[in-house]
């Protein structure tokens, strides 16, 4: 049997940022493919990647578009559960976030702090 040093409260706590993160990051990633899975059931299609989101809530936002309005109304609740994600998410570990070309979706979120999901990569 192997004896492990006790773990500081501070290593203990990073730990769990960093587990929390990543669940926050997972769970972004699987409602992101839901929505683009939903979406392509209808004809629309955006590669994968966080990148593309923009795509699918400019279709979901389009007043042409030939979506039923229950359809545009969950895809409206999964793009602000993803805005909230990321938000929570990086505000875990990247605070000055930037967005490229793209149509950026934080109005989907609830706080104010979310900088964006389509196009959001760490400010260099």
């Amino acid at each position: 049997m192997r004896f492990v040093a006790v773990k500081s409260a501070e290593k203990q706590a990073s730990g769990m940022v960093f587990k929390t993160r990543d669940l926050l990051v997972r769970q972004r990633t699987q409602t992101i493919n839901a929505l683009r899975g939903h979406l392509t059931e209808h004809g629309i299609i955006a590669p994968q990647g966080v990148f593309h989101v923009g795509r699918l809530a400019a279709e979901v936002e389009n007043v042409n578009s030939h979506l039923p309005s229950i359809v545009i109304e969950l895809c409206t609740l999964l793009l602000r559960h993803i805005a909230t994600l990321v938000a929570r998410a990086s505000s875990r570990s990247r605070p000055h976030v930037r967005l490229r070309a793209g149509r950026p979706v934080s109005q989907y979120a609830g706080d104010e702090d979310c900088a964006g999901l389509a196009g959001a990569e760490p400010h260099a």
